[in-house]
């Protein structure tokens, strides 16, 4: 119970900074449209800010990232990979079956249990 409670904590946290990023992001285009540094002040300072409010996030992301990587080199140790061809499935057509004369087979006679 405690880690849904701390699932939704994180949520709730996500999208407040998301909401913060959206309203610091437009208050700066409106006041300087003509800004040629293409944001990067904003995202320092939004990066900075998002440090500050999860510093877990940093250290989250950086063991996801070793995951990844670990797991990458594990995949690389196994060698190559070899791709060998199938054998084509043998699937008999109806129609030639249906085409074929049919041979009537002689029924055997029932044996009785009595």
């Amino acid at each position: 119970m405690e880690i849904l409670c701390l699932m939704v904590q994180m949520r709730r946290e996500m999208m407040e900074l998301y909401r913060t990023h959206s309203v610091v992001q437009a208050v700066m285009l409106t006041q300087h449209p003509e800004s040629q540094d293409d944001g990067e002040a904003v995202r320092k300072a939004f990066a900075s800010y998002k440090d500050s409010l999860m510093p877990y996030l940093k250290a989250e992301l950086k063991k996801e990232e070793n995951k990844i990587v670990q797991a990458m080199q594990e995949e690389a140790m196994r060698g190559p990979m070899k791709v060998t061809a199938i054998e084509p499935m043998r699937v008999s057509s109806r129609l030639r079956r249906m085409n074929k004369p049919r041979v009537a087979k002689p029924r055997r006679k029932a044996v009785s249990q009595w």
